[in-house]
């Protein structure tokens, strides 16, 4: 379930729905449905307070909450909009401004995001391991955090926080994803929301079926420095059959072989999953979800540090592997043909915890 599909399903009940999107250029499915599109405020960026964030509170530091000042023109931009529209709800997706500006404006808050968007309330969370000095570092950061999100909030008669993460929950606040993908779910209790969507523009594809033995689905994207190897290392394995959603190739050499199928556009993935033997994908929330729902186990190529943590945890709950650094050599191959995953959570698993979604607009 995405922003989309809530805007979707709230015009489809009778109400007036409006989007505030930070990317223009996603206002075109939005506006085929005669939704209402605005701009949201422009973030203040600020230097990077360390080389790379490490926590939610310094990803914060580097959007504009260093500083009392930028956060206040930030919240007051948010509040503009707030007073122009009148809304009765906001529904935010991990937009910590908007629902601090609707706390000041008394508007009733509805946050959806992924596992990451909601940060543990009760225990310190660094994302890497590091020397022994970083949690102090960490915790001298989240101390000037709450001063100035304090200040600002004190400033409008609301209460202060009692640690940064806060700023991530609204009223009601609901994760888009399934139990067993909560890297969080043991130090935090949340709702879950059913996460599985196939896009509008969704091409069908089919698995073209003998005489391959083996059917591996993969999801990939350009930017991922190893992709030619990768691809190289499907074309040596003429016997398994590959579907791939790949966005851009043009920077791709690789010829590929009859066995490979490739698409430029996302693909309806219930039908293939559904025969599929494997998934390879970047991690992102949704495909392994929906490849966990079908218990096809997964091997996870992470991107970024979000796509690390899901890919993680798909780890640790025996779903698949994930990906060293450098892919070594028939990697693929190794990963199919003798794949050391025993997809653990089957049918009672399933019907007892996965499928027990939060009905969010009941």
């Amino acid at each position: 379930m995405s922003l989309y599909d809530v805007a979707c399903y709230l015009m489809s009940q009778g109400h007036e729905v409006v989007v505030a999107l930070s990317n223009l250029d996603l206002a075109a499915p939005f506006a085929q449905k005669g939704i209402r599109v605005c701009p949201s405020p422009a973030r203040s960026r600020c230097k990077p307070y360390h080389e790379s964030p490490n926590s939610m509170a310094e990803i914060l530091w580097c959007n504009g909450y260093a500083e009392r000042s930028h956060l206040a023109s930030m919240v007051n931009d948010w509040v503009k909009i707030i007073h122009t529209l009148s809304p009765d709800v906001i529904v935010a997706d991990y937009a910590p401004t908007a629902l601090l500006a609707a706390k000041i404006c008394n508007i009733d808050t509805i946050s959806i995001g992924s596992t990451f968007s909601f940060p543990p309330l009760r225990v310190s969370h660094q994302f890497r391991t590091m020397d022994e000095r970083e949690p102090l570092r960490l915790a001298k950061l989240e101390k000037h955090l709450c001063g100035t999100i304090n200040s600002e909030l004190i400033s409008h008669g609301q209460r202060p926080l009692f640690k940064v993460s806060e700023v991530f929950y609204a009223d009601r606040n609901f994760v888009k994803s399934i139990p067993l993908l909560d890297y969080y779910s043991d130090i935090r209790a949340i709702q879950y929301v059913n996460p599985v969507r196939d896009f509008d523009h969704a091409m069908s594809a089919r698995w073209q079926g003998t005489p391959y033995t083996d059917k591996v689905l993969a999801y990939l994207k350009p930017e991922y420095n190893q992709l030619d190897q990768l691809l190289e290392q499907m074309n040596e394995c003429p016997e398994t059959e590959f579907i791939i959603y790949l966005p851009d190739r043009s920077n791709v050499p690789t010829r590929l072989g009859h066995h490979i199928q490739c698409f430029n556009q996302p693909l309806t993935l219930g039908s293939l999953l559904a025969e599929a033997n494997f998934v390879i994908c970047h991690a992102g929330a949704g495909l392994v979800a929906q490849a966990c729902l079908a218990q096809v186990p997964i091997l996870c190529l992470p991107l970024q540090y979000e796509q690390y943590l899901t890919a993680r945890q798909v780890h640790r709950q025996g779903l698949g592997i994930m990906s060293p650094k450098v892919l070594p050599n028939n990697f693929v191959v190794e990963a199919v043909k003798h794949n050391p995953v025993e997809v653990r959570h089957r049918e009672s698993k399933l019907s007892q915890d996965v499928l027990s979604y939060a009905q969010v607009f009941s």
